[in-house]
């Protein structure tokens, strides 16, 4: 029989703070049944938490290592991906948030600067800025 590792945690947040509800989902399993409370944290804490950790015990290659860093990317990237669908916002928000962090290169980090500003110059653009005269709507040109 193998030796277990024994780790034992109690939190209790306050009954109605946001630590709470996020236990609360956890541990619905009507909203996942496919997966278990312990497998949902463990996925979590994977992601987050063991590139780092078996970096600091110092005895993993760099390329399992790095193998493990690209799952724990890939494990936030479908997640980041699901909520967005979840919460109906653009996914190319958060790119831009990701692509300052890691840009591709230097020529696409320039590219996506320029892009960057004529999408965010097209979402803040002043009503008021635009010369709208002569144009009627009974006309189908404009």
């Amino acid at each position: 029989m193998s030796k277990k590792k024994d780790f034992t945690w109690r939190h209790q947040p306050p009954l109605h703070s946001d630590k709470a509800k996020m236990f609360a989902y956890i541990q619905n399993r009507d909203l996942h049944p496919s997966q278990d409370t312990t497998a949902m944290i463990n996925a979590a804490l994977t992601a987050y938490y063991m590139p780092i950790a078996l970096l600091c015990e110092g005895n993993h290659s760099k390329e399992y290592l790095e193998l493990l860093l690209l799952d724990s990317a890939n494990a936030f990237a479908s997640q980041l991906s699901y909520l967005c669908a979840a919460l109906n916002v653009d996914s190319w928000r958060i790119g831009k948030v990701l692509f300052k962090a890691f840009p591709i290169s230097v020529e696409g980090a320039q590219a996506f600067n320029e892009i960057s500003t004529q999408q965010d110059e097209f979402n803040n653009f002043e009503l008021t800025e635009w010369n709208l005269a002569g144009i009627t709507t009974d006309s189908e040109t404009f």
